[in-house]
């Protein structure tokens, strides 16, 4: 494997060119930065006995949030693991975090950031990215072990690339570089952060710059066993190798994935997915359509497992619970102030009155689900019942070689049924054509009006609908429907699914059902 390893030395340092990040990652490396970090380590061991002491709380919000604390870890990374109870201590916890100062329980931001990873690891990065910024902060770090402000700089980076707001993801990891922090493991946080960036400047197509940055802390990280970290930069490397077209490394760099992949156990889904992805595109690249079929199912096989284990629904669920636990303290509340006050009729009454507008509300929000339910469902029975491209419509203002090029493509993608290929991009659809992709693109966007990503997904969406309103009920469940009709992933579905019809499809089902 090392062997492997050594190939992809080398390619950037052809290249004399330096970038900002490089430049803030290399002053890391400067011989102050590192003399300051040696001495600051040997202090820590020389008293490692008395950091080592257990902090005693004695107020009793403090003792509850530590309470609360390891009950939470417990449940989700402990013997007995519960992922609904988790995050209904979740919510207990952020609430009493929120109500307590750091100098009565100074590990606050440390909980704070144990919340924060937990659902950016469930893919909740909006809340994710609310908690930590509670964690960041300009003071030093209290001890020398507090690694909370650059692990919440590093988390937060990585939520806002998920959300794709590269810009606002280069500046938190950016500040981890920047950041005084003199911390145990300073320089891992360091390299975590250039490798980080190198992956934001694969993906917004910087191929050359991620290669150069990505190998600045590759030999670094080789000598680390975060098996899971290496996985995920020899993704990043694998996506540079082949969109330039240098197959034979991006079949190293496949294997390499899968490799870290089985050795990580801190996100194995997450890594195996990556491994199987990059495998995927590598054998349909050298055109080995036993090894395509066997990733493709591979694959399918490792979302069906992250969908059960890192689901964003156990986050609902405790929301959800906690939100009816709420509903019937208060409750509780409500009936005994009204039992001992004079006022308890009148209070009785606005009660009713309320409850009477709420429902109405209610009825009125209902009706128009319903109606956008069926209006949405008329408008899937007409995409799947009309395959034919209506050339009549559309030749008067295209030319025929891009009315010919559209025929080319509803035959594809429509009547061939290709839609419901998860891996359909428009690069697969030119290669399968072999028609420019710029040509296909141009065609359905003057035609059609809408660019190939939308076209393709309202067929799909006309697919999940009829599968949704299929009597023999073929497809138990949502997770079921998304992959079949095309999408690879549940957020993707979610979105365009609610873009086309102006509700959810748990909605619609809803809304159909129950009439």
């Amino acid at each position: 494997m090392l062997i492997l390893l050594s190939l992809f030395s080398g390619l950037s340092a052809q290249i004399k060119k330096s970038y900002p990040e490089l430049e803030l990652y290399n002053k890391t490396l400067s011989i102050e930065q590192k003399e300051a970090y040696k001495k600051a380590f040997e202090e820590y061991k020389n008293n490692i006995l008395a950091n080592s002491l257990p902090v005693v709380y004695k107020k009793k919000k403090a003792i509850a949030a530590r309470t609360l604390s390891q009950e939470f870890t417990e449940s989700l990374w402990g013997d007995s693991i519960n992922y609904s109870s988790a995050f209904g201590l979740a919510l207990e916890l952020e609430n009493l975090l929120d109500n307590i100062a750091e100098e009565e329980y100074p590990d606050k931001r440390f909980d704070y950031f144990q919340l924060g990873e937990a659902y950016y690891l469930f893919n909740d990065f909006h809340k994710s990215i609310n908690i930590l910024k509670k964690v960041i902060s300009e003071h030093p770090p209290r001890s020398f072990t507090d690694c909370t402000n650059l692990n919440a700089r590093r988390i937060i980076g990585i939520c806002y690339a998920e959300l794709e707001q590269m810009d606002i993801s280069d500046y938190y990891l950016c500040s981890i570089l920047e950041s005084p922090d003199l911390i145990l493991d300073r320089p891992v946080y360091n390299a975590y952060a250039l490798s980080y960036l190198a992956t934001n400047a694969m993906i917004r197509g910087k191929y050359t710059k991620a290669l150069i940055l990505n190998d600045a802390i590759l030999p670094f990280f080789r000598n680390h066993s975060d098996y899971g970290h290496l996985a995920g930069m020899f993704h990043s490397r694998f996506k540079c190798y082949l969109v330039t077209g240098d197959i034979y490394r991006a079949g190293i760099a496949a294997d390499s994935i899968l490799y870290y992949a089985d050795r990580d156990t801190y996100h194995p889904q997450k890594r195996h997915k990556m491994a199987f992805s990059a495998l995927l595109h590598y054998n349909a690249a050298i055109g080995n359509a036993i090894g395509t079929e066997a990733y493709s199912d591979s694959l399918v096989h490792v979302y069906e497992q992250e969908a059960l284990e890192y689901t964003s629904q156990y986050i609902a669920d405790a929301r959800q619970e906690k939100s009816e636990h709420d509903a019937e303290e208060a409750q509780e509340k409500a009936e005994i102030y009204r039992r001992n006050m004079i006022t308890g009729i009148i209070i009785s009454i606005l009660i009713i009155l309320f409850a009477g507008y709420t429902i109405i509300q209610y009825r009125r929000l209902r009706t128009a689900y319903r109606a956008l339910a069926e209006k949405s469902r008329l408008w899937a029975e007409q995409i799947n019942n009309d395959y034919k491209l209506d050339i009549e419509k559309i030749s008067e203002k295209s030319p025929p070689e891009e009315i010919n090029i559209m025929q080319l493509i509803h035959n594809y993608i429509i009547i061939e049924k290709h839609y419901l290929d998860t891996e359909l991009t428009l690069e697969k659809l030119a290669k399968d054509l072999t028609i420019n992709r710029s040509y296909l693109s141009s065609s359905i966007n003057n035609i059609t009006g809408k660019n190939f990503n939308s076209y393709v997904n309202e067929y799909r969406i006309a697919s999940a609908i009829h599968m949704m309103d299929n009597p023999n009920k073929d497809f138990n469940s949502i997770d079921d429907i998304y992959i079949a009709c095309g999408f690879n992933s549940k957020r993707s579905f979610y979105y365009s699914f609610k873009k086309i019809t102006g509700i959810t499809p748990g909605e619609y089902r809803d809304n159909l059902t129950k009439k």
